[in-house]
Formats: structure tokens, sequence, C-alpha cells
């Protein structure tokens, strides 16, 4: 997703540096996301570059934000290693089927609590639940490949 950021107000700090508050739009103008942020620019006199930096970085935590993957928690720990496992086994073999990826999956963590294919009907139940549309094997795999993850991009 490619984010248009609007600087809404810029005050300086008594100690140096700046309070930033901005908004992130969808670039896309059949998008509906938009986003208000505050952030600071910590140092005593921020060249244009730090501040720019910053932005960056911020931009980059809001796309990791839009992903409900990186928010996934069964409540037994441990999920993101899991996700990530799954994100770089379809990003390396997009035409990879499902049971090629549960085998992958249990291959990389055979001490699994959950099974490597209850765990992944939990993910995509989960995915269904937070986008509010069910994803079929093929567009789950799509997801993987263009969305952001937190470990992994």
């Amino acid at each position: 997703m490619d984010l248009i950021y609007t600087e809404l107000n810029r005050r300086s700090l008594p100690h140096g540096g700046y309070r930033i508050i901005g908004r992130f739009d969808d670039a896309d103008p059949s998008g509906n996301f938009s986003i208000t942020k505050r952030f600071y620019v910590n140092s005593s006199y921020p060249t244009p570059d730090e501040v720019d930096t910053k932005i960056a970085d911020v931009s980059a935590n809001v796309e990791f934000d839009l992903n409900p993957l990186n928010r996934f928690d069964l409540g037994v720990g441990a999920e993101r290693p899991k996700i990530m496992t799954l994100v770089t086994t379809v990003r390396s073999n997009p035409a990879i089927t499902q049971p090629d990826l549960v085998a992958a999956l249990d291959t990389a963590h055979p001490a699994m609590i959950w099974k490597p294919a209850k765990f992944l009907s939990h993910l995509r139940s989960y995915l269904d639940d937070e986008m509010g549309q069910s994803y079929t094997y093929p567009a789950f795999r799509v997801f993987l490949i263009e969305n952001k993850f937190i470990g992994v991009d």
C-alpha cells in the first residue's frame, strides 16, 4: 500500500526537536484508509533529513499496523515465528499447495502445541474475521506475499 503523508502541525519543543502531527492517507483514490499520528523528532537541531527519516519510520510502522496478522495471538505464545515461516515459505514458492505449506510449517516447528493444519486454519479464519471477507487459499497466499509483516519486512 502506498501512503501519502500530510503534515498537519509542527511545534518546536523547549529542549530541541519537534512534535509533529501528520496524516497518512491511502494513495489509491478508491482506498478508505486514513490515520493521524503524533510523533517526535528528538534532536537539538533536527535537520530536514532527520525529519524525513522519522516520517519514513512512522509510515513503515503504519503499514505494519494495517496487517491484522501482525496482531494474531492464540494465547499460547510464539505465533510470530510460525507466521514468519509461513510468509517466507510462500514468498519463496508462490505456487505452494496447502498440504506442502502445512508440511513446511511442521518441518520448521516440529514441537508446535497446535498442529500446523489447525494453526493455518485458525490464522485464515482470524484474517477472514478481521478483514470482513472470506479468503480462499490462493487469496490467502497473495495476502502473505503483498502485505508487510513484522520480522520479515
